[in-house]
């Protein structure tokens, strides 16, 4: 959650509760499947620089949107 507030893209193993709280906003590799994380990090690396930087500032919008301060005291 650090990491998508501070832009930086994400990769977490596809876990249930990852994908409850992160949705589509993150990129997903197969638990416990070494060879789809390489391979994942291979793609991300492999990707526009625009590309990384959207799925960076979209990350942060949505943990800024969905975890707000103001949610959280609301709650």
């Amino acid at each position: 959650m650090e990491s998508s507030y501070c832009k930086i893209p994400c990769i977490c193993p596809d876990k249930v509760i990852f994908k409850e709280v992160y949705e589509n906003k993150i990129i997903y590799f197969k638990e416990n499947n070494i060879n789809d994380l390489v391979d994942k990090i291979k793609d991300l690396i492999k990707r526009e620089k625009s590309d990384i930087n959207n799925l960076g500032i979209n990350g942060k919008i949505y943990i800024k949107n969905r975890f707000s301060l103001e949610k959280f005291a609301k709650k």
